[in-house]
């Protein structure tokens, strides 16, 4: 198989993945978290946080999380699961668990969960503003079917700022079923969950492959030209 046909089976691919979720492709979630940790002030305790190496895997980790319910052949429960893990009743429950499970000085295994948290809260706040700005105003714009924006979105800034990175799991999972329980009232299978999480993962390294694609970029850039400019 060539590697453009490599690449034609890998879009058809993520073009299954997060689309009904209508967001930010994952590529530019992670740069979101990326920059918001370049933007923190280099003094003080979050810094400090934000900026630690041996949280990066947790943070980006849960950078991704919140489409883990939209992969293909997910459950509606998992969809739903999903959807919420979007926003800010199973977060704010999520940040209450760790404080008061843990308390400062933070210890390595509390600064992963926090760092997991800013992860799904970075992922919900970006949704929020592409949703209501940028999606709606390319509608106004682009008279056109929108079911693979979020796709072609990411592969554009995937070509214009370079490649994500799959990050190895760190997946609180005993905790995240709890809240999914408790909060949305969906029993998860935690392999199920672990397994579409690595899913959307593998969506990232996708679109990185499809972004050195000259063709593939061309014919974003051609289906959302006021996006893409």
């Amino acid at each position: 198989m060539t590697r453009l046909a490599v690449l034609r089976t890998i879009a058809v691919s993520v073009a299954l993945l997060p689309a009904a979720a209508a967001a930010n492709g994952n590529v530019s979630h992670q740069w979101v978290s990326k920059t918001a940790i370049e933007l923190v002030p280099p003094d003080g305790s979050l810094h400090a946080l934000v900026a630690d190496p041996a949280l990066r895997q947790a943070l980006f980790t849960g950078t991704m999380f919140p489409d883990w319910g939209y992969t293909p052949g997910a459950t509606q429960d998992e969809r739903d699961a999903g959807e919420a893990s979007h926003w800010e009743p199973v977060q704010e429950a999520y940040r209450r668990w760790i404080v008061d499970t843990y308390a400062p000085p933070w210890s390595d295994e509390a600064r992963l969960h926090l760092a997991f948290y800013l992860g799904m809260t970075s992922h919900g706040i970006a949704d929020q503003t592409y949703d209501s700005m940028f999606v709606e105003r390319s509608k106004f714009y682009e008279n056109t079917d929108h079911s693979e924006f979020d796709t072609d979105t990411d592969v554009m800034w995937a070509a214009a700022t370079g490649p994500g990175e799959k990050p190895k799991l760190w997946l609180p999972k005993e905790q995240l079923l709890s809240l999914f329980m408790s909060v949305v009232g969906k029993t998860i299978d935690a392999q199920s969950m672990q397994s579409r999480v690595n899913t959307v993962g593998g969506a990232i390294v996708a679109v990185g492959l499809i972004a050195e694609d000259p063709e593939q970029v061309a014919k974003a850039q051609a289906s959302y030209p006021w996006a893409a400019a």
